[in-house]
């Protein structure tokens, strides 16, 4: 937390609210701000969604939450799933159901914090039910390679949406962006000066900073001995906050 102070950094999003209350304390004495995750299952499972009990537990126990939480001078804003796909056909209506109704719950319950949710990618596909068929107030991208072509997507699908936007997860290229391997198939990792070279590079080359939707970025960092409880590959720092 000191060295995101120090490095200009203003806000941390975490995916879950494991250590919640410790999180919380520890960023609002330092003067942080708090991105809180709600987690709740992928729309594929539809097994879950279509379970009345399970539903409604799930939406007490996040109400309860964020009732508890609201008046914390750290929250800033709530993420509603972690990477969700929002399908279009019609048998996934009790997934919407269940999503909607707790965006409508904090919307009722705290008008003073906005609301999200994050996507993999730039996908029109979700992008255009999300706002068709929800009322989330800020779209997120979890984008890594593909951040090279965010400012083209961007214009491309202002047509159809130019509201504002995070980008919640950012950094170098993983191992799914095709790494290098040895000749036994074992990725080779980047030594740490190419990997600052690649962050740098794409800071200063792919952030939309002049789209007037773009509220600011967080890079992904691996806490593997971070001393706060629960943020362990779930802290994102944001290294530009759009005034």
């Amino acid at each position: 937390m000191d060295l995101l102070v120090s490095s200009g950094g203003n806000t941390i999003r975490i995916w879950d609210t494991t250590q919640v209350n410790s999180i919380l304390k520890i960023a609002g004495e330092k003067g942080i701000a708090v991105i809180v995750g709600l987690p709740i299952p992928e729309s594929r499972y539809m097994d879950y969604y279509n379970d009345t009990a399970k539903v409604t537990k799930q939406f007490l126990a996040i109400k309860g939450l964020v009732a508890r939480l609201k008046n914390n001078p750290a929250v800033l804003m709530w993420c509603v799933g972690n990477e969700l796909t929002f399908p279009y056909r019609p048998a996934y209506r009790n997934f919407y159901k269940a999503f909607n109704q707790i965006v409508d719950m904090i919307h009722q319950d705290d008008p003073d914090h906005p609301v999200t949710t994050t996507m993999t990618n730039f996908q029109r596909s979700d992008i255009f039910m999300i706002k068709m068929r929800t009322d989330v107030d800020v779209i997120s991208f979890n984008i890594f390679g593909q951040i090279h072509s965010l400012k083209k997507d961007l214009k491309q699908f202002s047509w159809f949406w130019n509201g504002p936007f995070l980008i919640t997860e950012w950094g170098i290229d993983g191992p799914w962006d095709g790494t290098p391997q040895t000749s036994w198939a074992a990725k080779i990792e980047p030594t740490s000066t190419k990997k600052a070279e690649q962050y740098f590079n794409r800071y200063k080359d792919d952030m939309p900073i002049e789209n007037g939707g773009f509220l600011g970025s967080f890079t992904g960092v691996r806490n593997r001995k971070s001393r706060i409880p629960g943020s362990v590959c779930s802290t994102k720092m944001v290294i530009r906050q759009k005034q």
